[in-house]
Parts: structure tokens; sequence; C-alpha cells
């Protein structure tokens, strides 16, 4: 959170000048959204802890893709007036940004990917932290899929969001952006709940809320269950309930990847999300990073088998 300290000076202008802003924001998102679009929203999905967050960053530096910024979601009040900001300062500069802390990239400044600006501004954060079927109002979902859609027209390229709170409501996703493509990355269930364990072990205690604050269903049954079971068990409902909520979609508009193949042919494995996303562009002076990927052992033997040992009871076949 360093960065948003650094920069307040900044958020309080978009902050208080955010209702005058407004009336001229929405004029042009109503006008902008009926144009005639061509581009789909493209969303990264997966469970926590599972790479997204690399992925997210690696696909927004290689293609020249709109996607919301550290920058933007200081102005988040109005989206369109802050990406039509963002791109009069930044154009089409890539970020280079390929570290993150618990998915925070506060650290590499105003340009780099920040997960945290549109959904749950526009919405009430509770229906985000759970699976049960809340219906919004008609104007909210109208302000949602209009500032989606005017953004891209605008700018004539889609937008790619990390959101891994969106895909526990599926039948939500599926009535705003019927023809959205899904990017699923998968990752070896031991490592991914090895990895929350750790955050658990080492005191992330608030992320970790923050992480099993995405009540899939089944949730209330894993809540008192030991911390080894309850970290399997919740990755699974959440694994679960994704492969369910994708059945809604298109096969063509879904692209599963699997975390480990990231580091063996990096340039082959985006351009192949190109051709899936609609023959992307590249972005001038974008670099990749040398990626090594390894599962390997982080916590105790011990603890390493209790979760292995819970996993392997488990039947990860959702189909």
């Amino acid at each position: 959170m360093k960065l948003f300290y650094k920069w307040n000076f900044l958020r309080r202008i978009f902050k208080y000048t955010s209702l005058l802003v407004q009336p001229f924001n929405n004029r042009i998102v109503k006008n902008m959204a009926s144009i005639k679009h061509t581009s789909s929203p493209i969303f990264i999905i997966g469970v926590p802890r599972s790479g997204t967050t690399l992925l997210y960053q690696l696909l927004t530096n290689y293609f020249d893709l709109l996607y919301t910024s550290n920058f933007i979601k200081l102005g988040r009040e109005n989206l369109y007036f802050a990406f039509w900001l963002f791109n009069k300062i930044y154009r089409s500069r890539p970020h280079n940004c390929f570290r993150s802390k618990y998915g925070k990239t506060d650290a590499c400044g105003l340009l780099a990917p920040n997960e945290d600006a549109i959904f749950w501004t526009m919405m009430h954060d509770k229906l985000f932290y759970t699976s049960k079927k809340r219906d919004l109002n008609a104007e909210v979902k109208t302000a949602i899929r209009n500032n989606i859609l005017a953004i891209q027209n605008k700018f004539n390229k889609p937008i790619i969001l990390k959101n891994l709170r969106i895909i526990l409501h599926g039948e939500l996703l599926k009535e705003l952006f019927p023809n959205a493509k899904l990017i699923y990355l998968q990752r070896d269930p031991v490592y991914t709940s090895q990895s929350i364990f750790k955050a658990i072990s080492d005191g992330k205690g608030k992320i970790m809320e923050d992480w099993l604050f995405f009540h899939p269903k089944g949730y209330e049954e894993i809540i008192n269950l030991p911390e080894h079971k309850k970290v399997v068990k919740y990755i699974y409902l959440m694994s679960k309930q994704i492969e369910n909520s994708l059945k809604l979609f298109p096969k063509n508009n879904i692209y599963k990847i699997r975390y480990k193949n990231i580091g063996n042919d990096l340039t082959e494995i985006l351009d192949t999300i190109g051709e899936f996303g609609g023959k992307l562009n590249r972005r001038e002076r974008g670099k990749l990073p040398e990626i090594k990927i390894r599962n390997k052992r982080k916590i105790s033997s011990k603890d390493l088998k209790l979760l292995e040992e819970e996993v392997n009871k488990l039947d990860w076949d959702f189909n």
C-alpha cells in the first residue's frame, strides 16, 4: 500500500472532483456503449495462489490490451475518464512489471496491473464474497456493461481483467457479457494448498481472510475443519464452482492453461492465447521475463504430506 500513500494527493484529486466529472463521464459512457462493438472482454480466472497475477502481468505487457492499472484504481469513481487519462499519459507503454506480493503490484508504480479497480466499485462488496445468488438491479448491471463496452469502443481493443470473484457468479457474468472469453489458469492443488497454508503460517492472516471470503457453494460446511482440511477443501470447492460456471459458456470461449507449462515455452503459449483472444496485437517494447516454474516444498514435510493426503481423498475430475 506504500504506493497509494505516496500518491495520496492524486487519489484526493480524483475523489474530490469525481462529482464534477461524473455527468460528463456518464454521458460519454452511454454514447460510446451504444456503438456496435466487436471486441469481447477477456477474464483471467482461477483459484487464489494459482499464478493468475503473473499471467495477468505477462499478457498485459506482451499484448496491446486495455487493463486496470494502479493509476486507474486511483480514479475508480469514473472509470471511463480514468482510462482516458491513463492512455493520454502512458499511451501504449509497457509496464514491464513481473513481481507482486500476494497479488499486489504497488511496488511497480502506477503503470502496473491492478485487479481491484472495476467490479466491486460498482456493486455491493457482499455480492462478491459469496456464491449465493443475489439479483443486482438493472441500473447497476447496465452501468457495469456500459462502462466495459464504452472503454473497449473508445480504444478499439479488448479489455482484460483478472477477477477471481466474478466466476462465483457465472450466470451474472454470462448475462453481462455473453461473448466473454475466459482464460482459466490451473495449478496442482497440492502446491496451491501449500501456498495458501504457508501464507497462514507466515502470519498473513488478514490476507487469508480476504481470500477465504470468496465463499463458494458448500463453504459453510468447511469453516470449522482443521487447517489442512479446510485449505484443500476450499480449493476443491472453488475449482468445482469454476468448472460449473464454465459450462455456461461456449467451449470456444474458454482457454485452459496449466501453471507448470508457463515456463516451458512462454512465447508460444502467449501467441496461442493471442489467437484465442482474437488475434491480439503485440505491445511495442514489451519485454518478457525468464520464467522458471518450480513446484517445490516450502513448508515442513509433515505439513506437505497432510495436504497431499487431503488432496488425494478428493475427485478433481469435475466433468
